[in-house]
């Protein structure tokens, strides 16, 4: 079973606490250059657009209440689901 905790951001597959993206790919590339900024407005989006389709997954999605921003990669997993 899947679990999600949000206060901790940590995901959890039958009790065992699963990496996270950022995690996987730390050893990849140093973010360690790019502006402290850009790097929370990108993570404040992945959490958008994390909720975002969670929610039509759900199909608890106002999909007028979306910020342009978000409304590309929504049609992408509506894409990725469909195909």
């Amino acid at each position: 079973m899947l679990t999600f905790d949000e206060a901790k951001h940590e995901y959890k597959r039958d009790g065992e606490v699963l990496p996270s993206v950022t995690q996987i790919i730390a050893p990849l590339f140093d973010f360690g250059g790019i502006n402290k900024d850009v790097l929370a407005y990108a993570a404040e989006r992945g959490t958008a657009i994390h909720r975002a389709t969670e929610l039509y997954d759900q199909n608890d999605l106002d999909e007028s209440t979306l910020d342009p921003v978000i409304v590309p990669y929504l049609e992408s997993w509506k894409l990725f689901i469909a195909e």
